[in-house]
């Protein structure tokens, strides 16, 4: 599942991951309302998820409280999904928070959206391989 607004974005995710993941399968959203409910429908019907990806500035809720709402679902299903964060905003002045949210295991990884798509797949496969 891939939560960003910038639609162009999205698809440099989906066009750069697909060569190295080819049976990659990526639901993608543009806004986290529609976003979280595809995940509780997921959790709801025993659909698999294997990976969130979210940006942290969007619409509300933002990818902060997007993840939080995340975990707390989690709990109720007895589930665990990694989340990456892929952002141009993890050098600026949210990086503590950021930090914390690493620590709490809020988020599992996060990646400047500077990075190339090998860095990403290899992140991808570190979290569900």
């Amino acid at each position: 599942m891939h939560l960003d607004d910038t639609k162009v974005f999205s698809m440099a995710i989906k066009k750069g991951l697909f060569p190295f993941l080819p049976n990659l399968k990526i639901e993608s959203f543009e806004e986290p309302v529609s976003a979280l409910s595809h995940f509780e429908y997921c959790l709801k019907n025993n659909i698999k998820i294997d990976l969130i990806i979210s940006d942290l500035k969007h619409p509300k809720p933002d990818g902060f409280e997007f993840s939080r709402t995340i975990r707390e679902s989690e709990k109720i299903y007895n589930q665990r999904i990694p989340i990456l964060i892929i952002s141009m905003h993890i050098h600026n002045p949210l990086y503590p928070i950021i930090i914390e949210f690493l620590a709490d295991k809020t988020f599992d990884k996060v990646l400047p959206k500077s990075c190339s798509i090998t860095e990403v797949v290899e992140v991808i496969k570190e979290l569900i391989f």
